[in-house]
């Protein structure tokens, strides 16, 4: 019950936030959280619940949405993720992007490389895209 209340006022915050940075563009495509949040994370979890809102809200009007769409693959002392059967999307990386994907990911959010945070960075890059159309 506590993570479902923590996701809720995220989830409020986070479509304030959402909109007030984006009413000014119009974008063609969305890349996003999934439902699950890849790995339960709660503001993964509100992000995709915001960004999901504004849809059905249709103040975002893409073309499509690419979800990330990862699911725990070991659990344990250190889990990693995997693409989800129903991906509909799926990049491979080659070694030296995806070394440079899991450098980027600690140096932007000051992880330490060997841990566990870059350690669940995917690859393949997996999605779940979504074409939209839009009554206008």
């Amino acid at each position: 019950m506590q993570m479902h209340s923590c996701v809720v006022k995220y989830r409020l915050l986070k479509i304030g936030a959402i909109k007030g940075k984006i009413k000014k563009f119009n974008f063609d495509y969305i890349f996003t959280h999934g439902q699950n949040g890849e790995y339960g994370h709660p503001k993964h979890v509100a992000v995709h619940l915001a960004i999901n809102a504004l849809l059905n809200k249709k103040e975002m009007l893409p073309k499509a949405v690419f979800y990330f769409n990862y699911k725990k693959a070991r659990p344990g002392k250190r889990p990693s993720m995997e693409a989800k059967k129903d991906s509909n999307i799926l990049v491979p990386l080659s070694k030296e992007i995806f070394k440079e994907k899991k450098r980027i990911q600690a140096e932007m959010h000051g992880y330490a490389p060997d841990g566990i945070d870059v350690g669940l960075c995917t690859n393949p890059e997996a999605f779940l895209m979504v074409n939209l159309t839009h009554n206008l």
